[in-house]
């Protein structure tokens, strides 16, 4: 049962974009967190009840990448792979401004304390979560106690509205577990899809080792199969 809050909405901007809350529980200072897409920059509220809220800090500005709009944030803390460090984790998609074209994914690492995100990299510097076209919204699920999983959007704005399908337009990617590492001194984001897809496994065929001449057919794969295979 729902019963609709009387002072709805409980925040309001002059923002011509101003959307896309990501709400979770930050325990050192005892309040809830709301990250916001607000045009090209991200900003931080807190709230002791989830019905008032303090404007807390904004980030983005000469930070990463700037085609277009900034949307659908999340901001996560993760272990570094090889060290004792943890780091904190700002999606931010955007569009356009992909790195070929249209709607992406670009992170950033850093620190939060509450109230700001302070970012590692220099300013120049601009991460993508995915070099495809077909990766955008990505967005993490809640309560996956020690995982962080991710779902993106398979599409892009470039063409998502003229794809040849009906009663849908286009689908979520394959869920992906989130870890980071680090490379020739900088900390990255890597995307590995969930362990669990291989429940979804139902055969399987060894092809010996060959060598390929110029062609090298392989006339069935797998008999009577719907064309899902990996």
């Amino acid at each position: 049962t729902f019963t609709k809050y009387e002072n709805n909405p409980v925040l309001t901007s002059e923002a011509r974009d101003f959307r896309d809350p990501k709400v979770f529980w930050y325990e050192s200072t005892k309040r809830w967190i709301m990250v916001l897409a607000v045009g090209q920059e991200m900003q931080i509220f807190s709230s002791p009840n989830l019905k008032d809220w303090t404007f807390e800090s904004r980030f983005g500005e000469g930070q990463g990448a700037h085609g277009g709009v900034w949307e659908c944030p999340d901001l996560f803390e993760l272990p570094v792979e090889g060290t004792n460090d943890k780091k904190w984790v700002l999606l931010c998609n955007l569009n356009p401004g992909g790195p070929f074209g249209g709607s992406a994914t670009q992170y950033f690492t850093g620190d939060f304390d509450g109230m700001k995100f302070s970012c590692d990299s220099q300013p120049n510097v601009t991460k993508w979560l995915d070099w495809g076209k077909d990766h955008y919204a990505t967005v993490c699920f809640s309560n996956t106690g020690e995982r962080t999983i991710a779902v993106p959007w398979m599409s892009n704005w470039q063409y998502c509205n003229i794809v040849p399908t009906k009663q849908f337009r286009s689908a979520n990617a394959l869920p992906r577990e989130l870890s980071l590492y680090t490379q020739d001194g900088e900390i990255y984001l890597s995307a590995a899809p969930v362990l669990e897809i291989k429940t979804l496994r139902k055969e399987k065929k060894e092809i010996p080792a060959f060598t390929v001449a110029n062609d090298y057919h392989i006339d069935s794969l797998l008999a009577d199969n719907d064309g899902a295979y990996e």
